[in-house]
């Protein structure tokens, strides 16, 4: 209390130029480091604009135009996969499927597959995973035989340490892994960086400086705001030459960097990356509700019912497609109310040093809220489930962290992550529990069991036809033949569940997959690749549901990648070495006790994902690929 008392009298007599502009709207320049920053901007602007409601809704023409730039991002990616595709199946990887004398290879043939990449949560554990593999599916890798299917995915989704490598890869403007890494600050402890409570207090008083700001312009602040920053000082890249860590009142790494600004930059204004997507969880309104009211076989343990909504980011737009929402909004103006679809003309409660308001008829915007930092504490906003736990869960000394920050926080719900709310008077057919609510309440995007990000990529109006699912879960116990914190496929199973008897029958779909974990055990589903919905439906679309290449982190990997999920520091040795275990793991998958290794892992990765193109043109299943899917398909 005393510190924090302290840091309010100093932000009252400091000139208002000394501060960071946390949640100013940064201007973009060209490449993403530099970000201006040390300035003080309104963020609160003068605006108008509605909400996109997915299915019926207000505005038919606001409709119109959210599915003109889906199709528009969709095609603008295929113009350029398109070329690669051929390529890929011509002189790469996919050269051995036999299909180069069908129809599939005809000059004017450009019905190739729409690709997504999704990656789990499991914190930094699922982070370095998430890179191996990315690493292992990169053009850019020389020495892989699976080189270059990264490349022709449209869309990548994370949750959780799955979106600390997505969103650091974006900020970095997309280097090689090794580069990224590199870049990164994994030898230094998220929580801990002076390696004790006590050798950490600098690093806490600069976050409760840069909390503040974001306080004093009005808005509710909570332990995630602590956490976003922290993630953001091990992930984001500096914009000043000042030590977070050591010196005074200084400028936190990633400061100003927005993710609605991604959209400027070349990789994704030309269509040259796939389209990153963020996924939490909503937080239901009755915080005491049952997680599983229906007794569903429901793997794993959970906070939040499947009945929630999940709420997705791009740089385009936040929101959910859902049924029980079925809106979103542009991500520029995450942090503002709106009412039934439309700005509501209210002025700040505090707006201190930091803010101005403009009152005017077209309804007063938030920008800047959609700070990088802050969208992946958001998606990683576990604290709720962790504590709920005990802190015994936790790692020595975080307890004491958290603790020292808890008792400066004020108001209810400190552990979870405060958005005001842009879905107020909006009501979807599974009604929205909070359409009467001024706030949304956001927590990691795996609390309801669904710990792989793969509802973005279910929606129908993406039309996904395939997905490769990295899995870096901790499902197992010691119990385990290989030990805890490995998966064991409950993230599909909870997706299969959601999608199946929770959501309205045509929601979406998802291909069949066993219910019980010691099936995914005993078949050796979890220490290999394996697809799941081989046998398509329908000739038409994604065949009924997509195909899922599901890749586990595998406990047959040359060297355990099983880290704790509240390990937050590693070593460049022990980095290494789990990026290069992982790494092999992905590029040569082994089977059984012997680890016999399959040489022909590159075809049949390749016919996985050419298989609903071929389905769509009625092209037969080569023989290549009828002995790949004898191997990989899921038979249970």
């Amino acid at each position: 209390h005393a510190l924090h008392r302290h840091f309010k009298r100093t932000v009252l007599h400091l000139n208002a130029h000394f501060f960071i502009d946390w949640l100013g709207q940064s201007k973009y320049t060209g490449v993403l480091p530099h970000w201006s920053s040390g300035l003080t901007r309104s963020w609160i602007t003068l605006c108008a604009f509605q909400a996109t409601i997915e299915d019926g809704g207000f505005n038919a023409a606001q409709k119109s135009n959210a599915f003109t730039r889906r199709e528009s991002l969709s095609q603008g990616r295929r113009s350029v996969t398109s070329s690669l595709w051929r390529e890929f199946f011509t002189n790469g990887p996919g050269k051995a499927t036999g299909y180069q004398s069908t129809a599939l290879m005809n000059p004017n043939q450009n019905d190739w597959p729409v690709l997504g990449t999704a990656h789990s949560g499991g914190g930094e554990r699922a982070t370095l995973y998430g890179a191996a593999v990315l690493h292992a599916l990169d053009a850019r890798t020389a020495n892989s035989p699976i080189r270059g299917v990264y490349d022709l995915a449209s869309y990548t989704t994370g949750l959780s340490g799955g979106s600390w490598l997505l969103v650091s890869m974006a900020a970095q403007e997309y280097p090689t892994v090794p580069i990224l890494i590199s870049k990164l600050q994994t030898e230094i402890d998220v929580v801990l960086p002076g390696g004790s409570f006590k050798g950490s207090m600098k690093f806490l008083e600069n976050l409760f400086f840069v909390v503040m700001q974001k306080q004093m312009a009005g808005f509710r602040t909570s332990m995630i705001d602590y956490w976003s920053i922290a993630l953001g000082q091990h992930f984001l890249p500096p914009v000043t030459n000042d030590n977070f860590y050591s010196d005074s009142l200084t400028t936190p790494r990633g400061a100003g960097l927005l993710f609605s600004s991604f959209r400027n930059t070349t990789s994704l204004r030309e269509f040259q990356k796939p389209l990153p997507i963020i996924v939490s969880n909503h937080q239901p309104l009755a915080a005491d509700a049952p997680v599983n009211p229906t007794n569903l076989p429901i793997q794993g343990i959970t906070s939040i019912p499947l009945s929630a909504p999940i709420y997705e980011y791009s740089p385009f737009e936040f929101g959910s497609f859902d049924p029980h929402l079925g809106a979103f909004i542009p991500t520029e103006y995450l942090g503002t109310g709106l009412q039934s679809g439309k700005p509501v003309v209210t002025k700040p409660k505090s707006p201190g040093l930091f803010t101005s308001w403009t009152p005017g008829s077209g309804g007063n915007c938030t920008r800047g809220f959609d700070q990088l930092s802050f969208i992946m504490g958001s998606s990683a906003a576990i604290l709720n489930s962790v504590l709920g736990a005990g802190a015994s869960a936790l790692p020595p000394g975080y307890a004491q962290v958290m603790n020292y920050i808890s008792s400066s926080l004020g108001g209810e719900q400190p552990l979870l992550a405060h958005y005001p709310n842009p879905f107020n008077g909006i009501n979807g057919e599974m009604g929205f529990d909070r359409s009467n609510s001024d706030e949304l309440l956001i927590v990691d995007g795996g609390e309801n069991g669904e710990n792989l990000p793969l509802n973005p990529l279910l929606a129908p109006a993406r039309q996904v036809d395939v997905i490769l699912a990295a899995d870096a879960s901790a499902d197992t116990d010691s119990t385990y033949k290989y030990g805890a914190n490995w998966p064991n496929g409950a993230a599909m199973i909870n997706t299969w569940l959601r999608i199946h008897k929770v959501l309205p029958s045509g929601t979406s779909n998802f291909p069949p997959v066993p219910l019980q974990p010691q099936v995914w055990i005993d078949k050796g589903f979890n220490t290999r690749p394996t697809f799941f919905g081989c046998d398509a439906t329908s000739t038409q679309g994604n065949g009924g549901y997509p195909l899922v290449v599901y890749l586990p982190n595998s406990p047959l990997s040359p060297s355990p990648t099983n880290t704790s999920t509240f390990k937050m520091q590693y070593s460049n040795g022990e980095r290494d070495q789990f990026l290069s275990s992982a790494a092999r793991s992905t590029i040569g998958p082994v089977f059984g006790a012997n680890k016999t290794a399959d040489p022909e892992w590159p075809t049949c990765l390749s016919c996985a994902l050419i298989d609903r193109s071929r389905n769509r043109l009625n092209v037969i299943r080569s023989s290549a690929c009828e002995k790949c899917f004898t191997r990989y398909c899921a038979r249970f």
